[in-house]
């Protein structure tokens, strides 16, 4: 029981740090664009 535990918030942990990755990309990318748009 604790292994699952331990397994499934490491898996929730891991999905928040790609959530947070894909959002600064995000957020990189758009910024170009607004840059970008605004020339």
């Amino acid at each position: 029981m604790i292994k699952k535990c331990k397994k499934a918030e490491l898996v929730s942990y891991f999905l928040f740090i790609d959530a947070k990755i894909i959002y600064a990309a995000a957020n990189i990318n758009g910024k170009k664009e607004i840059m970008e748009y605004g020339k």
